[in-house]
């Protein structure tokens, strides 16, 4: 039963859970969505929500019936431009960890205490009993210390691969009360990194299975996107970025139309702010390859269940390593048998020869071959989605997934946030 901290406005018996998403690519990502699924599943007669987003977003009815409030920042307003890293930043030694530590103190200056400071009001007028910031523990530092200097338990979402200083270190271990890590993959990059978090735990992400159906049929969705004619269709589902890999797709499918002439391909997902030219240049290799009947740029969907269930084989190609993939658990659990990259989490989602095949990142040959593989085999293909329908249910379940998160949110609770004053009201 979860913890609820009295407050003067006689909100008594419901625990208040403030969640935060801090991306501003002008898309709905995997991280975003992962929080609306929890919203979804946490109980509305126990938990209060309300999620506070960094800038605009198109959620559409995504939060519907959920009571949950919804708070967007003034982008412009709230962010700074400072020197920053990228998921791929593969620097080591002395130096590199020395420019690190220089560009994040020079981040916290000019970007994140500025932040910390205007999300302070906000915090103390929400007065929430717990903060939920999602993304992760290098984005969320103005959370943290907007949430130490309101007295309220932070809770972040690990949901990158990425390097960390001592800053980053002493900030986060002194103020942090729980740390929820997408993936082991994630828990063990933390430790190598010397994160060193009270309570740090994985919850895998969850789906809810039922309510996440097609309720078209799949060959009215295949013709509304242009490919009604080609038989199989492959596609990826993701926000179009050079990391995601959508280019490998791209290739992959330039090796595989002589042997499957009729196959289409639907490259699904919104356009990540300055990846504009990778798209154009993905256009104009189709038009080079004369792939245009068989390649599709669809842009964003609101109806990814209906794609995902027109498709015959789902497509994951990040060319770095993944944290998580929720598209992956979003295939498996309509059935799909799936091609994916083999960094990062992927591997504890996808089983590689059991719901799908995994192939080194980067590698579009190496895609072309497992998708071929799949494509000349039907019966390979539904045995992997079978089993991917099997295995997301078990293990990847919104209610298994809702039910470790509160057990966080209880613990936190109950012990405080190690050390961190509190106020009740």
């Amino acid at each position: 039963m979860p913890i609820r901290i009295g407050r003067a406005d006689g909100r008594i018996g419901m625990t208040h859970v403030l969640l935060l998403d801090h991306s501003r690519t002008g898309t709905v990502g995997g991280a975003l969505t992962g929080l609306v699924h929890l919203i979804r599943g946490l109980d509305p007669q126990r938990y209060r929500t309300t999620l506070v987003l960094y800038e605009e977003k198109k959620l559409g009815a995504m939060l519907d019936g959920t009571g949950c409030r919804t708070i967007a920042l003034d982008a412009a307003a709230i962010h700074r431009p400072a020197p920053g890293r990228t998921l791929g930043d593969k620097r080591t030694g002395r130096r590199a960890q020395a420019w690190r530590t220089l560009g994040v103190m020079r981040r916290l200056l000019r970007q994140k205490l500025p932040q910390a400071r205007m999300l302070l009001p906000l915090l103390q007028r929400e007065r929430p009993d717990i903060i939920h910031a999602g993304n992760s523990l290098q984005q969320n530092l103005d959370v943290v210390l907007a949430a130490r200097w309101a007295g309220i338990p932070v809770v972040v979402h690990e949901k990158g691969l990425l390097h960390y200083t001592a800053v980053e270190r002493m900030i986060c271990a002194r103020n942090v009360a729980a740390c929820i890590c997408m993936t082991e993959a994630i828990r063990a990059n933390l430790a190598r990194e010397r994160m060193r978090v009270p309570r740090t735990t994985v919850v895998h992400d969850g789906i809810d299975v039922e309510g996440f159906q097609p309720r078209r049929p799949a060959a009215a969705v295949r013709a509304e996107l242009g490919v009604g004619q080609c038989d199989p269709v492959i596609g990826i589902t993701a926000n179009v970025n050079p990391w995601k890999g959508q280019e490998i797709v791209v290739r992959a499918v330039a090796e595989l139309v002589a042997q499957f002439p009729r196959l289409g391909c639907l490259v699904v997902g919104g356009l990540v702010r300055g990846a504009e030219d990778y798209l154009s240049g993905m256009e104009a290799f189709v038009a080079s390859k004369g792939l245009a009947e068989h390649v599709r740029f669809v842009g964003p969907r609101s109806d990814i269940p209906d794609v995902v269930g027109a498709l015959d084989v789902l497509v994951h190609a990040s060319i770095l390593p993944e944290p998580f993939g929720r598209v992956l658990i979003e295939g498996m659990s309509l059935g799909k048998p799936i091609v994916a990259t083999a960094g990062g989490g992927v591997p504890e989602i996808v089983l590689d020869g059991e719901t799908g095949l995994l192939v080194p990142g980067g590698d579009a040959g190496a895609m072309a071959a497992a998708l071929r593989r799949l494509l000349a085999d039907p019966e390979l293909r539904a045995k992997f989605g079978a089993a991917g329908a099997k295995r997301a249910r078990s293990h990847f379940s919104l209610a298994s997934y809702t039910a470790a998160v509160e057990a966080v949110y209880d613990a936190v609770l109950r012990g405080g946030s190690s050390g961190l004053a509190r106020s009740v009201a």
